[in-house]
């Protein structure tokens, strides 16, 4: 059996060894011009208004989604949307989806995961 060598690490190896060609330099992301909630997920604008979460979950059920993605824009404090959506208001958008007849019924009892660095709130959605 042939002895084996495996190429150093990174931090090990110096600019004298042929092996830094295979260590590659990853940079920081940190463009959201392309970010996938920025195209993909609908912006709730105004706490109280959500016709636009509605129609989303809604979609989402037909679609038989496990999870459904929304950003709350800029113009609203993230944090006291997201504690009011906990404090009743998302089971009244469940409510109103599972009243419109748009195919299988939410359970509440539901997480719901943020994201505070994109502004994303993210539900999961569990079927009765």
């Amino acid at each position: 059996m042939r002895d084996r060598t495996l190429l150093p690490l990174q931090n090990e190896a110096d600019d004298s060894e042929e092996t830094h060609l295979n260590n590659y330099f990853v940079p920081e992301c940190t463009a959201t011009e392309y970010n996938y909630f920025e195209y993909n997920c609908d912006v709730l604008t105004t706490e109280g208004e959500y016709e636009v979460l509605e129609d989303g979950i809604a979609t989402a059920v037909q679609n038989e989604a496990q999870y459904y993605y929304f950003k709350v824009s800029e113009s609203l404090d993230f944090q006291t949307t997201y504690d009011t959506l906990m404090a009743g208001d998302l089971a009244n958008v469940i409510k109103t989806v599972n009243d419109s007849g748009t195919g299988a019924q939410l359970d509440y009892n539901t997480y719901v995961y943020s994201d505070d660095v994109n502004r994303v709130l993210i539900v999961e959605l569990s079927y009765q």
